[in-house]
């Protein structure tokens, strides 16, 4: 049997379909994490909190034309649970601190959760040391959900219809 000029060796096509399969089947599972995450603060107790703490952290990623900015804003909080005083700085199920790519909504953000503010808290009655900002499917977290998933199947698709496609024309000869 003689070989195409033009054919694809199979390890080239396994070379690039078994990674994106993997990294497809990554998101996925992350994507399952987060929603496992976000199901479980659904139910948590909300109770009131003050703002010990909060700063505003810019990042540059990239460069020239391909460069973005990210705003991040830290903020630790304090509440009360069973008498016992706690004290935490995550800001949802899935994400520490608040991010933007906006400087204004940043700024913003800051300036509500400035040190002395009110704050809902949101903790797990059975560990209160677990506590967030934002509980559920809130905020930007359905989103982060959506496209983890999307990225997930889309990657594992691409994939997989590589190595079928290579599978189908070696089966046909």
């Amino acid at each position: 049997m003689s070989k195409k000029k033009d054919e694809v060796p199979l390890w080239v096509i396994l070379l690039f379909s078994v990674p994106l399969m993997a990294g497809g089947v990554g998101l996925l599972c992350l994507s399952w994490n987060h929603y496992c995450e976000v199901r479980e603060t659904a139910g948590w107790t909300r109770t009131d909190g003050t703002v010990v703490s909060s700063s505003l952290e810019t990042k540059q990623s990239g460069s020239g034309t391909s460069s973005s900015t990210t705003h991040w804003v830290h903020v630790r909080y304090s509440y009360v649970s069973g008498g016992r005083k706690y004290e935490g700085d995550r800001y949802s199920p899935v994400t520490e601190s608040f991010n933007s790519g906006s400087m204004k909504s940043a700024r913003e953000f800051l300036s509500e959760h400035a040190q002395g503010q009110a704050v809902d808290v949101y903790y797990d009655p059975g560990a209160p040391q677990n506590a967030c900002l934002l509980a559920g499917m809130k905020g930007d977290t359905k989103t982060r959900i959506v496209l983890l998933t999307v990225g997930g199947i889309a990657f594992f698709g691409f994939g997989s219809l590589l190595l079928v496609g290579c599978i189908v024309d070696k089966l046909r000869g």
